[in-house]
């Protein structure tokens, strides 16, 4: 999972810095939402790291939120 963000960055600024698509003007609305995302993402993956006593993170997370089940839920009801 831990390698998910710099990917998704890497996607939005089209391998230049956040700092230079910003400047260049580059990055559109979901651009901008992919790297909120991967910054959140990094921040989980850090968290998962500093949370346990021998630093180490599981390979595989799972995550369950309520928003997940009522969209698996909808998508199944429409199908």
């Amino acid at each position: 999972m831990c390698f998910l963000p710099g990917t998704l960055a890497l996607g939005a600024t089209k391998g230049l810095t956040k700092k230079q698509a910003m400047k260049n003007n580059m990055l559109n609305f979901e651009d901008l939402k992919n790297l909120e995302l991967a910054e959140e993402l990094t921040k989980t993956c850090f968290e998962m790291y500093a949370v346990t006593s021998t630093g180490l993170a599981p390979e595989i997370a799972y995550f369950h939120t309520e928003v997940s089940r009522l969209y698996i839920a909808f998508f199944y009801f429409i199908s």
